[in-house]
């Protein structure tokens, strides 16, 4: 009978504690569920972020975008993330600044 609690209390314990950038980085992964080889989405499987490059006019290039390594989760990206959890539609990577890019 120890054993069972002893399992169960290890069991509950598995998964609770992704920080809430994981959490995001999950939702975000949902998401490019369908266009996972799309920009970004390629650097969200691959558990990077992302830059968004522009070309000499000023206009996004994604032939000048790419992945880079995820930073801590801590200040700017933290609070991103906990807009990400709260409302969805505030990191989804399938949209910049309002302008879809790529069909779903």
């Amino acid at each position: 009978m120890r054993w069972l609690v002893l399992v169960a209390v290890v069991a509950g314990g598995c998964g609770g504690d992704k920080n809430i950038c994981e959490k995001a980085r999950e939702q975000q992964m949902e998401m490019c569920e369908d266009s996972e080889s799309c920009f970004p989405c390629a650097c969200i499987f691959r558990g990077h972020d992302w830059e968004f490059g522009t070309n000499e006019f000023g206009i996004y290039d994604f032939d000048n975008s790419f992945c880079i390594d995820a930073e801590p989760c801590q200040g700017k990206k933290e609070e991103d993330a906990n807009a990400c959890v709260s409302d969805e539609t505030t990191c989804d990577p399938r949209y910049l600044e309002g302008v879809k890019l790529f069909d779903h």
